[in-house]
């Protein structure tokens, strides 16, 4: 399993040094998310579990918050990713405030979308977004925040590049890893994918390579990891982060961790210096999606009349190419009710 691991780090490697040449896997059929890959998995969770208010807590003092600085957009246009996700979650995107945030650690702004009547204010909201390892920020073309569940039990899900949160789910950064590490599995691992002559739909987590590492553990790493493969890498991501930023790493938070160490190992082999990557500053970004008018939502020429200040216009960094169909990659994550 590592000598496959390691073969597909250096494919990884390479196809990082144009970062032009990052791009979320094209055109998702709705029927792959059907496939046998998605049924739950029958391994049990580690025990005694891992302890994720603890984990939240450690995080904040171990992940370094970035300064800070917003550009608010004009009233009346908002990214077409988050009036999408406005209206999914039965919101009008009239009730979206939108601010380009810029970050000590890159030249580009991250375009955040946030329902008026969200429970997160956008000191939190800023805050926390800033201390998402920038290597995993990078990839997040818009956050989006609303405020209450459209559909009761969604805690968050990530549709392409695009991160939705309802309420309270921002304040963790246990969660937020979890869905940052969605993006990480369709969109930095595509190409390797392609090489190993994966059709160019296929998340990492349903590789063989991740099957190897699943298949060398007799746990997995949470309850809600064995939902599916998706969740599992992700949730295997959530807790690869604390590995490595967290004096005495996993260990101090459940002696049963050994019993999923080989899925902990896999992602950090893979993602560990993507992440957190030499000097702390951004590579490439994610563009924001085009901004569009309220008033006139479905005329898309008239849009992109606006050029908000977040663009990668004026910088040195290259745009992460994203599909043109970011609406049929859609992940899921529950909370029980």
């Amino acid at each position: 399993m590592r000598s496959s691991l390691l073969t597909t780090a250096l494919l990884l490697s390479a196809s990082l040094s144009s970062v032009i040449a990052l791009s979320v896997p094209r055109n998702l059929p709705t029927a792959f998310w059907e496939r046998r890959h998605d049924k739950a998995l029958e391994k049990r969770a580690i025990s005694p579990p891992f302890p994720e208010d603890a984990q939240d807590k450690d995080l904040q003092q171990e992940l370094k918050s970035q300064d800070a600085t917003f550009n608010e957009w004009e009233p009346g246009w908002v990214p077409r990713a988050c009036v999408e996700e406005a209206t999914n979650g039965k919101f009008s995107a009239s009730e979206l405030e939108v601010r380009d945030v810029f970050y000590d650690d890159c030249e580009a702004a991250w375009t955040v979308c946030r329902h008026r009547n969200a429970t997160e204010s956008w000191e939190t909201i800023i805050l926390t977004l800033s201390q998402v390892p920038v290597g995993m920020r990078q990839y997040a073309s818009n956050i989006v925040i609303l405020a209450e569940f459209g559909e009761p039990g969604v805690a968050a899900y990530a549709r392409g590049s695009v991160l939705t949160f309802y309420p309270t789910v921002f304040t963790s950064l246990g969660v937020i890893m979890h869905e940052f590490s969605h993006i990480l599995d369709m969109v930095v691992l595509a190409g390797p994918m392609q090489a190993y002559g994966y059709p160019a739909d296929t998340p990492f987590s349903h590789s063989h390579m991740w099957a190897e590492a699943y298949n060398s553990d007799s746990r997995v790493p949470s309850e809600y990891a064995r939902t599916n493969l998706l969740e599992d890498f992700a949730d295997a991501g959530r807790w690869a982060v604390s590995d490595v930023v967290h004096p005495g790493g996993l260990a101090k938070y459940s002696r049963d961790w050994i019993h999923c160490r080989s899925q902990i190992a896999a992602y950090e082999t893979l993602l560990a210096d993507i992440i957190f990557p030499k000097g702390n500053v951004c590579t490439a970004k994610a563009p924001s999606s085009e901004p569009m008018s309220i008033g006139e939502i479905e005329e898309t020429e008239n849009a992109k009349l606006y050029q908000p200040k977040g663009t990668l216009e004026g910088t040195m960094l290259s745009a992460i190419v994203l599909p043109p169909k970011a609406s049929e990659r859609l992940i899921v994550c529950r909370v029980p009710i």
